[in-house]
């Protein structure tokens, strides 16, 4: 058996266009097919968002994480626009009036036009998922065996869709890179099923100073 601790440190290089101004969140999922965990939704409120959430999962000799990010955010809001019309009256010159002759005038108001495409309706899955993360723990056992390593890892949008421009028909695009996380990853070998595995990644890097420190002293 073995424990993963991951450290999701922080999410960027997000590319979801116009979501500045719609009060945006998003929540993270994991599934490594056995467990699933899902956290609350947290605010994108810049560039880089802080996560600073750690998850363990105890597991056997294989481990395949699937980690999917969903938004949630307002819809997008009424635009106000200028809208000019023409009306024709009678003109207050007699003469003209008695030819028949009008006058135009043109007059302006506001109104709220609804939006006409939301550009996020064709990035988005039904429930909101905009990135998915294929993490296999066999790429990266070796490197972070007793130790913490931060890595940076692609988050990719599968749901994608567009307009064929010869059969009108709405197709599925190939995956690609919409965000990146910031994470840190350690591995601590179970030998026995009665071991008292360390918590976080903060303590299971005291616990192996602290024998270091005894080994030392022998």
């Amino acid at each position: 058996m073995m424990m993963p601790l991951r450290r999701f440190m922080g999410l960027k290089e997000l590319f979801l266009p116009e979501i500045q101004y719609r009060n945006p969140k998003f929540q993270i999922v994991l599934d490594n097919g056995l467990h699933r965990l899902t956290t609350d939704f947290m605010p994108i409120d810049s560039s880089y968002v802080p996560i600073n959430k750690e998850f363990e999962l105890i597991v056997g000799e294989q481990l395949d994480l699937i980690v999917t990010l969903k938004l949630s955010c307002d819809k997008l809001r009424d635009r106000t626009v200028q809208v000019s019309e023409k009306k024709k009256v009678k003109s207050k010159n007699p003469f003209a009036r008695c030819f028949g002759i009008k006058e135009t005038y043109i007059t302006t108001k506001y109104v709220n036009k609804p939006p006409e495409f939301d550009p996020l309706s064709h990035l988005l899955a039904n429930d909101g998922s905009f990135a998915k993360f294929h993490i296999n723990f066999d790429d990266f056992k070796n490197d972070i065996c007793c130790v913490s390593k931060m890595f940076k890892i692609n988050g990719l949008n599968e749901w994608k869709v567009y307009k064929d421009v010869g059969s009108d028909e709405m197709l599925r695009a190939n995956p690609y890179k919409i965000c990146a996380i910031d994470f840190k990853m350690m591995f601590i070998p179970r030998t026995s099923q009665y071991e008292i595995l360390p918590i976080s990644i903060k303590n299971a890097t005291e616990q192996i100073n602290q024998i270091g420190d005894i080994s030392n002293l022998i």
